[in-house]
């Protein structure tokens, strides 16, 4: 059976996709181990936990550790399964995006420019292959997306099932599953949707079931690591945000961007774009800035959107220049596509460069405090630590917690009152480690004379990234 030719590029854009994460495939993010030890209790019998008698959300995911936890028993290196799984999510994630290119700029030469902008992407490139949540979101909003692009959905359960299902991959998708109602609402989506409104019930009685769930367990409705990161981060918050981001890596296209305005509101699905694009934007600017700066991961659900933006700039701009300039239209299109195209390719090399150079930083040093902890006590020791994820999951059953409040918010308060040592003296943990002289809110831990006198550096790894001295250092401690 011959293949259709949207068969054929949507096998070539796979193979593409692949192929260029194939060298981004070095990348560990500290986050991915935080998971990985959840899903090993939770296959373990030990429960939704991060220490093991200890229930706390840590994860901004409720069902990817789940999902992860149920691949454990036969993986012979959970690590990969991750990794690959995450990978997995982001090739479903690019054939949505074909099938919208086509549904959205059916007849043009654009409909599969956002597929290709989306293969280019350098947060989508380290993100795909970090292990995290990240794609799994992604694909349920482009799933729902998809629906949404269809005029006469067949089965509107299917509709309201993503709906409900999206903030369980990723808590903010209350932001974009209320969008989807809203727009729902707004357009009239369908009489068979309108006129079946116990359809809404499906999401209704998830996240009703979602939060009874996550209070009685844990205790709390949202995930720890959000106030504890808000907390442990605030001064750095200050240096950094989210929009310089965007302009350091599509800047030159956002021109394009702004010429496809016009074009946008009169299309009710790409206002509906538009809004969840713009709104996620502004929330991770707000609320997530140091991280969407550099690896553009909490921006990552909004930047296939981003795309199908521009493409519509791109189509409305092609129009323009073929009536004004119809002579040599196609090769002035040509220069302004491949100035526009060229800062987010110039963005990878960067990317590579430096997220390779921090995440070999993290990984020997990481390695070598994990080693010296197993290799000095029976792995039961309990261990506060700057870097959580890789030392608690490779370290023993010990009890593992981070200065942030992850794996225990009761030190959130300390935090904010820039008190951590008194949490220290409180629970008297056996080891801390750090990096040398401190780190944001921990730097007036390690001048104070009574953590001087009651810890000592039993084992220290230097090492320079980018000038920096990054050296961590390990303290015994005997209060």
């Amino acid at each position: 059976m011959f293949l259709k030719k949207s068969d054929h590029i949507i096998v070539i854009s796979i193979l593409t996709y692949l192929l260029i994460r194939y060298f981004s495939f070095f990348w560990v993010l500290d986050d991915t181990f935080i998971m990985l030890r959840i899903a090993r209790n939770i296959s373990l019998g030990n429960g939704y936990v991060f220490n093991v008698g200890a229930p706390v959300l840590a994860a901004s995911s409720i069902i990817w550790p789940v999902l992860i936890s149920v691949l454990f028993p036969f993986a012979r290196d959970p690590f990969l399964v991750i990794k690959y799984s995450s990978l997995f999510f982001g090739v479903l994630s690019l054939v949505i995006i074909v099938k919208i290119g086509e549904k959205l700029f059916c007849g043009t030469k654009f409909a599969y420019l956002p597929a290709l902008l989306f293969i280019l992407d350098p947060g989508d490139i380290f993100n795909s292959v970090s292990g995290m949540d990240c794609e799994i979101f992604l694909f349920s909003i482009l799933a729902l997306t998809y629906l949404l692009c269809d005029p006469n959905v067949r089965n509107p359960a299917h509709v309201y099932f993503l709906i409900a299902v999206i903030p369980l991959t990723r808590y903010e998708g209350f932001l974009f599953s209320l969008l989807a109602l809203l727009f729902l609402e707004y357009k009239g989506h369908t009489n068979q949707i309108q006129s079946k409104g116990y359809y809404l019930l499906i999401p209704v009685i998830t996240w009703i079931s979602l939060f009874v769930f996550t209070f009685s367990y844990f205790g709390v409705v949202l995930p720890t690591t959000l106030q504890a990161k808000l907390s442990f981060f605030e001064d750095a918050l200050k240096d950094y945000g989210v929009f310089p981001f965007i302009i350091s890596t599509y800047g030159s296209a956002l021109p394009i961007v702004f010429l496809s305005l016009k074009r946008v509101l009169k299309k009710d699905i790409l206002l509906f774009i538009a809004s969840w694009a713009i709104m996620l934007l502004i929330s991770h600017h707000l609320f997530f800035p140091m991280y969407g700066l550099y690896f553009g991961r909490y921006m990552l659900p909004a930047i296939p959107f981003f795309h199908m933006i521009l493409t519509q700039g791109y189509i409305t701009l092609n129009e323009f220049i073929q009536k004004h300039f119809k002579n040599n239209h196609f090769f002035i299109f040509l220069i302004v596509f491949l100035l526009t195209i060229f800062q987010p390719l110039y963005s990878i090399k960067v990317y590579y460069e430096g997220v390779k150079a921090y995440t070999d930083v993290d990984r020997d040093v990481d390695l070598a405090i994990t080693n010296w902890l197993s290799g000095n006590t029976n792995g039961t020791a309990y261990v506060i630590t700057f870097h959580l994820g890789r030392i608690a999951y490779m370290y023993g059953s010990g009890k593992v917690e981070d200065f942030t409040g992850i794996a225990n918010p009761d030190i959130i308060a300390y935090v904010q009152r820039n008190d951590i040592l008194s949490y220290l003296v409180k629970e008297k943990p056996d080891y801390v480690t750090d990096m040398g002289g401190g780190s944001f809110k921990t730097k007036n831990i390690y001048v104070n004379e009574y953590f001087n006198s009651a810890c000592s550096i039993v084992f220290e790894v230097p090492h320079r990234y980018m000038g920096t001295e990054l050296n961590r250092v390990l303290y015994k401690c005997n209060w």
